[in-house]
């Protein structure tokens, strides 16, 4: 069988990041009927290890690394030559020996950044994410930005969200919480900031909060990457 997938994506961490990913795929692609959209192919992990967990501890590691291998060998099969992960955290766990010969990665972050450097030129940057996106700085060294983190209490406030997110909770509270951290963020700057929602969790809130805040979802910016390598 003929196998022509424009792209792969290695799910499940969150799933539902996963599902907000694929619905932005479908919404964003320009399609007046079924065959005008992307065949591409996902791998669903969500029994990985939280990524949080395994930056401390090397068993979780391990084990993290061997579900990405198989995931990433598994898109190869079927004849993925371009894969994409919708979790930051894990970027951190996939080193060019996993990736077979002629397969690329699509890096979100670097994705991202590249994106901030050009369109956002001397912008005050607020990092959204978890504790260890924050302790790897992965977003760190933006070129022309300036990169800040939110103070304790209201980094812990962000990271209370992402985990309510991955427990399905997705009411009004908790965006009203999202809302209420933001501000408080925000009235923290001299220049108003842009926002990089560094979870994918956190994009389930992020078309809401684009309307109040300058906020740039990592997301939209993978979806837009992937629908351009569908043209290819």
């Amino acid at each position: 069988m003929e196998h022509t997938y424009s792209f792969g994506i290695i799910g499940g961490m969150g799933p539902l990041a996963t599902l907000e990913l694929q619905t932005r795929i479908l919404n964003y692609t320009k399609a007046n009927s079924d065959q005008d959209h992307i065949n591409y192919c996902l791998v669903n992990i969500p029994k990985a290890p939280d990524r949080s967990d395994a930056l401390n501890h090397p068993e979780k590691t391990k084990v993290l690394q061997r579900y990405l291998s198989k995931a990433i060998n598994d898109l190869h099969k079927v004849g993925c030559n371009y894969f994409a992960v919708p979790c930051n955290t894990v970027h951190h766990f996939i080193d060019n020996s996993m990736i077979p010969e002629y397969m690329t990665f699509i890096n979100m972050i670097k994705t991202t950044k590249d994106y901030i450097s050009k369109h956002h030129p001397g912008a005050h940057i607020i990092i959204l994410g978890t504790d260890g996106n924050k302790a790897m700085g992965q977003y760190d060294n933006i070129q022309g930005a300036k990169v800040h983190y939110p103070k304790d209490a209201l980094q812990q406030d962000i990271v209370d969200i992402i985990y309510d997110v991955k427990k399905g909770i997705l009411n009004e509270d908790v965006l009203s919480a999202f809302d209420k951290t933001l501000k408080d963020i925000q009235q923290d700057m001299f220049d108003v900031p842009i926002f990089i929602s560094a979870c994918t969790e956190l994009s389930l809130f992020s078309n809401a909060m684009k309307t109040k805040y300058n906020l740039v979802d990592p997301m939209d910016v993978l979806v837009h990457k992937l629908i351009d390598i569908s043209k290819l």
